[in-house]
């Protein structure tokens, strides 16, 4: 009975087959569509969910008019970083990120990567899994941190930890570090991408910046805030950032912060 329950079937289709063509194609179009629907919102909805830490960290915003529409920019001038740990109670740690897409040298192997730059207090804050070494290794200005991927491509099978690893300037110049530890490549759906951590202090030294220039913008400023009642306050304090930035950059005059 099968058999002839096959046979009508393929008779069937064989008598329709544009038809049956077209509504398999079109099934499998949809439930493609279907597919990355999902995986698109889910890949969205997972934004920066792995940080244990994230509902008690703020970004500082800055925004100005624009053709008459206010544009916002989450890069923000170097120096606000220390007037907001100096003036303001409630911010229990201002964490500074910037990143350059630089050559990572060890031995005769050269590439370009992309180091990250960030306050000692950093891996406390955020969650970047360490497999190696140590998170607090960040904590010395002579160490950095890289991922698993890094290790991998520079060192193979042997463990990096206490090896050298240079950085080089923009300018070409050649700064030395040790390997104080390896975490985890970041996912893509998150704030950073780095493949390479180094301390903040070293950015600046690296390139000659000014801390107190105005001029001088990094990629993000975050606040640790653990209380979120304070968030507000915090919020309306942050205005006055804008009159010291405003008079320092006629160039570039913002609204709020």
């Amino acid at each position: 009975m099968f058999r002839n329950y096959l046979k009508v079937t393929l008779r069937s289709i064989s008598r329709n087959a544009l038809f049956v063509l077209i509504n398999i194609i079109t099934l499998g179009v949809a439930l493609a569509i279907c597919i990355v629907a999902y995986l698109n919102s889910k890949y969205d909805a997972d934004w920066d969910k792995h940080h244990v830490n994230g509902s008690e960290i703020y970004k500082v915003i800055f925004s100005r008019e624009v053709q008459g529409q206010q544009q916002q920019y989450s890069a923000t001038p170097l120096p606000i970083g220390s007037m907001i740990g100096e003036n303001f109670s409630g911010v229990e740690q201002v964490i500074r990120y910037t990143g350059s897409y630089s050559p990572l040298k060890v031995g005769i192997d050269n590439f370009s990567k992309r180091i990250g730059y960030v306050d000692p207090v950093f891996m406390d804050l955020f969650t970047v899994p360490v497999i190696k070494g140590s998170a607090g290794a960040i904590r010395d200005r002579q160490n950095i941190l890289i991922d698993d991927r890094i290790a991998s491509i520079y060192f193979g099978e042997e463990d990096p930890i206490g090896k050298l690893m240079s950085i080089f300037s923009d300018n070409g110049e050649e700064f030395t570090y040790t390997v104080g530890g390896v975490f985890e490549h970041v996912p893509l759906n998150s704030t950073f991408y780095f493949e390479v951590l180094c301390q903040m202090d070293n950015y600046i030294d690296m390139w000659g910046v000014d801390e107190t220039n105005w001029e001088n913008w990094i990629a993000s400023t975050f606040l640790h805030i653990p209380n979120p009642e304070q968030a507000e306050t915090i919020e309306t304090l942050l205005q006055q950032l804008v009159e010291p930035h405003n008079n320092a950059r006629e160039d570039f005059q913002i609204q709020t912060s």
